[in-house]
């Protein structure tokens, strides 16, 4: 098993070290064994060169045999539909994003989507996530067409720094995998 992270925008190694190490220690004991994967650079959303080397590095990994889930943040989350819209016949078995701009298309994020060839689905199973009270994607953009979706009381950094929210999550990841006997 291997678990892909995607982070999103503004991702600073500060946040990369601290944030990212509780999501880190939670899924190492929920999948005992699974090589965990960070995807990140600090980039913004309209610096395409940064998207596209992201975007290369993850489909090295979406070609292989070894099941893989992919939990995305933000704009992380559009990066993996990319990825799994790319490779076809990729070994994902889940995506999970959180606050990831699905429906959002301000400040020029519908353009860097166009340009990427960012899918409104994808076809593997997916949770979303959205946060009542994140000012930088509204909850309501943070749904994706078909996909089983919760929000939660919190803001864009609760999904990094809550550990009620990161709980459920993986519950929820959990028994998405369970019913399908992965």
């Amino acid at each position: 098993m291997r678990i892909l992270i995607i982070l999103g925008v503004f991702v600073s190694e500060w946040q990369m070290k601290t944030m990212w190490r509780m999501w880190r220690k939670e899924l190492e004991e929920a999948f005992p064994g699974a090589e965990i994967i960070v995807l990140r650079d600090f980039y913004l959303w309209w610096e395409q060169d940064k998207i596209d080397r992201i975007v290369a590095e993850g489909e090295k990994y979406l070609h292989d045999e070894v099941p893989t889930i992919i939990l995305a943040h933000s704009f992380g989350g559009l990066i993996a539909k990319t990825l799994i819209e790319r490779v076809p016949n990729n070994n994902v078995k889940a995506l999970v994003t959180m606050c990831t701009p699905h429906t959002y298309d301000v400040l020029g994020i519908d353009i860097t989507k166009k340009y990427m060839g960012i899918p409104e689905t994808v076809d593997v199973p997916t949770l979303t996530y959205g946060g009542y009270v994140d000012a930088i994607v509204p909850y309501k953009y943070s749904c994706m067409k078909g996909a089983p979706h919760k929000d939660f009381y919190a803001d864009h950094a609760a999904f990094y720094l809550s550990k009620k929210i990161r709980g459920e999550v993986l519950d929820d990841l959990k028994q998405e995998l369970a019913k399908r006997d992965l």
